[in-house]
């Protein structure tokens, strides 16, 4: 008796666009900046001769800029580990995504971390201004994620997640000026580390707590 094959579930545009996004386009992105990170840590690790016997060379500036780096790759991590957890991914999803790789190529261009630019500030006021706008996107995101949440933990969550989005725009939104204010100013450089460093922490809390919700 010959068995019949199941047949084949065509996948739908948006299951296709979340792989596409998981499996091409994000590690694509990811794995060209972690490399460009790498190449700024090894400067950074260049300039501090003491490794070698001879005085110490430390560059403060490059070590803020690594310390940037780092932050960065840290933050769009979560975010695509938060990709990977949401479960029912649409078009309009998709094309956030785009837009979100497209600031975290504009973000490392502003860093100034080509050799020629190593030794100059980084351009405070433009991350700022893409992390703020990064955070406007998200928030449509999120607040569409919460309005088909099911459950009080899920839309508990979700609440959580636009507070967090809400208080790390005005953060950045208000730095913006300041850094336009002050162009050059490393201070303000290392205060934008330390605000991505806290919003960066609770993204990471926050994707660890959705691992829960979307079990």
């Amino acid at each position: 008796m010959t068995r019949l094959k199941p047949l084949k579930v065509a996948k739908t545009a948006e299951e296709v666009l979340h792989q596409v996004m998981l499996e091409l386009l994000y590690p694509a992105v990811l794995g060209a900046v972690l490399f460009e990170g790498l190449k700024v840590w090894r400067m950074g690790a260049g300039s501090v001769a003491v490794f070698a016997g001879h005085a110490s060379t430390f560059d403060h500036l490059l070590a803020l800029k690594c310390t940037l780096v780092a932050l960065t790759i840290w933050f769009y991590g979560c975010d695509y580990t938060y990709i990977v957890l949401t479960r029912q991914f649409e078009v309009a999803f998709f094309w956030y995504d785009c837009a979100f790789l497209a600031g975290l190529y504009m973000t490392f261009v502003c860093m100034r971390l080509d050799e020629a630019d190593i030794g100059r500030i980084p351009e405070s006021w433009a991350i700022s201004s893409l992390f703020a706008l990064f955070f406007v996107g998200y928030g449509g995101w999120d607040f569409f994620e919460f309005g088909r949440a099911k459950g009080i933990a899920a839309r508990t969550f979700y609440w959580k997640v636009i507070a967090w989005e809400a208080a790390s725009f005005l953060a950045f939104i208000a730095l913006t000026p300041v850094a336009v204010a002050y162009p050059h100013s490393e201070l303000v450089a290392a205060i934008l580390t330390l605000v991505l460093l806290f919003v960066t922490l609770r993204f990471f809390h926050l994707v660890r707590e959705k691992r829960v919700v979307a079990a």
